[in-house]
Parts: structure tokens; C-alpha cells; sequence
């Protein structure tokens, strides 16, 4: 039995850089699309996780790519460290039909560890972006 759009869920997933706010324009293209053609659509952004796989933004400062600030007092951002779990758990939680991913090299490794920590689930992956556009030979030899 196949699934009316309404019930056929997609979780756009977008691995990124600790507190890196510039989001691909891609997700609400994706977003739109897919909402006006009646799909499900959700959202998971690793944006405020930080983990071995992403800078933070003191390196970035340390480096001169950001001024020096406080997240908490300026942003009014926390930080959150399980983003290995907590992506396990939106996904058992929200059951998506497809996963949609949009990459870029640096969080190329996230993704594939995202990736691991749901194959046990079986649900259809489809990435794309900046780096498997850039470099497909790479994207293509990895399992997932």
C-alpha cells in the first residue's frame, strides 16, 4: 500500500558546523517545494551541537574568520553535545519515509556518522549539496 503525500514524511537533515548560521538555500527551496506539494516535511539542524566533527566558534575567532563573542550572552544560543542522539531520536520519533541531507566537505564526516547511527532503521538517504556535486567519486564510494 503506497502513502497519500500527506502521510509520506521527509526530514531534511542539515549537518553543519557548530554555530555556523548560514544555512543553504536549499532547505527552503526543498521546504517549499515539497510542503506545496503536500508532503510532510521536518527539520533537523545540527547548527547548535558540538562534537569532535565541527569548530567552534572560539577556533574560528582564534583564527580571525569571527570577532570574539559570548554565544549564550550575545546570541541568546546554548550549546547541546548529544547530536549523534539526539538525530537517532528525531528519527524514531518522527519516522520519515526519506532522509534529504545537504552537505558541504567540512560536515561530510558528520554526515556518514549520522548516517551510521540510523542504518539500523532502513530509511531511504539521499544527499546532495556543495560536495557531492563537487566530488560524486568520493560520496559514491561510501556505503551509505
Amino acid at each position: 500500500m503506497s502513502k497519500k503525500k500527506s502521510e509520506f514524511k521527509v526530514l531534511l537533515v542539515y549537518p553543519n558546523l557548530s554555530m555556523m548560521l548560514v544555512p543553504p538555500l536549499s532547505l527552503s527551496i526543498f521546504t517549499g517545494v515539497l510542503k506545496r506539494e503536500g508532503y510532510f516535511v521536518d527539520l533537523f539542524d545540527s547548527t547548535s551541537y558540538v562534537s569532535k566533527e565541527n569548530s567552534s566558534t572560539q577556533n574560528r575567532a582564534k583564527y580571525l574568520q569571527v570577532r570574539e563573542f559570548d554565544e549564550e550572552d550575545d546570541m541568546g544560543a546554548t550549546y547541546r553535545s548529544d547530536l549523534l542522539g539526539s538525530f537517532r531520536r528525531k528519527v524514531i520519533d518522527f519516522q520519515p519515509d526519506v532522509l534529504l541531507f545537504s552537505v558541504v566537505e567540512d560536515v561530510y564526516r558528520q554526515c556518514i556518522k549520522m548516517l551510521e547511527k540510523v542504518h539500523d532503521l532502513n530509511i531511504p538517504s539521499v544527499i546532495g549539496g556543495v560536495f557531492p556535486t563537487a566530488s560524486p567519486e568520493i560520496c559514491l564510494q561510501n556505503e551509505f
